[in-house]
């Protein structure tokens, strides 16, 4: 039987903690973040909220090095620190419309 590797998609508890507390202190975070492909990026990030999709955290937010919005997933934030700066998030949206516009579906198989 073959079994891939374990994939354990359950972020840091103070990864959780500090990007939480972000979110609802409207503040935002510089982010070290791994992609898919590996490749390490710093981002500064203002979390609009959190997601959930079959077991795995997101985050939503505007992404100043992109200067887009943009998901991550919140297993791949190798460190966060909150900053100074404060931001408004945009209004008569939630989270989940967000993450909903950005999303691609996954092509068939």
């Amino acid at each position: 039987m073959f079994t891939g590797p374990s994939r354990d998609t359950r972020p840091a508890g103070a990864t959780i903690g500090a990007l939480s507390d972000a979110a609802h202190r409207r503040r935002r975070v510089r982010l070290r973040y791994r992609a898919a492909p590996g490749e390490e990026t710093t981002r500064e990030v203002d979390i609009y909220g959190v997601v959930c999709l079959d077991g795995v955290l997101y985050m939503v937010g505007h992404d100043h090095l992109r200067a887009d919005l943009r998901t991550f997933r919140m297993d791949r934030v190798l460190d966060a620190r909150l900053r100074a700066e404060t931001f408004t998030p945009p209004a008569a949206s939630t989270p989940w419309r967000m993450w909903s516009a950005r999303s691609r579906p996954c092509p068939a198989r």
